[in-house]
């Protein structure tokens, strides 16, 4: 027998031995504590969340509850910019060497948490964002004023205005939101 047989066998040997002194030797079968990793997206049918009677679970969440790690906010952003987009579609638009596979789980999460819905397309599926980019800001925007500037709008407002960066076009358009914030205010 070849040595690196030996080796395999004795390895093979090692793992089950572990197996039978903590217990979990023996067949493995799926009982009713095993969970399910079946995803919305997996499922067709009246019991799909996000099929045939759509339904916009997003819009129950509160604005607060939006929380977009990195790479699902650059997924919604690509969705944001393109109104829809296949799997390829965000890949490629993402620029960064990620896998099909990488892509496909971050539009699947966001569907789970329902801020993604999908439509069949040919043999591939078209994602559609159920939950608006200004929202979705509003939601950062108060994380941020709250952990950056201690829940002050107004400190948080004159580090905005404070960027030099800031043209004098978008400061006269800032001025201007002021302006009619204020007389609505008034008007109350």
């Amino acid at each position: 027998m070849p040595a690196t047989s030996k080796g395999a066998n004795r390895c093979r040997v090692s793992m089950e031995r572990k197996r039978i002194l903590k217990g979990t030797a023996g067949p493995r079968v799926r009982d009713e504590t095993t969970p399910i990793t079946e995803k919305p997206v997996d499922k067709i049918g009246a019991n799909a969340p996000y099929y045939g009677n759509f339904r916009n679970t997003a819009s129950t969440v509160s604005m607060a509850d939006i929380y977009f790690p990195p790479r699902e906010l650059a997924v919604m952003s690509v969705l944001w910019r393109l109104g829809s987009a296949t799997v390829t579609d965000v890949k490629d638009a993402l620029g960064e060497e990620l896998a099909y596979t990488s892509v496909l789980s971050a539009l699947q999460t966001l569907e789970e948490k329902g801020y993604v819905r999908h439509e069949a397309e040919g043999r591939a599926y078209r994602y559609f964002a159920t939950v608006e980019a200004d929202r979705a800001g509003g939601s950062a925007l108060a994380r941020i004023r709250d952990a950056i500037f201690q829940g002050s709008a107004e400190r948080m407002f004159a580090q905005l205005v404070a960027d030099k960066r800031l043209s004098k076009t978008e400061l006269q358009r800032m001025r201007k939101l002021l302006a009619e914030r204020l007389s609505r205010e008034e008007d109350r």
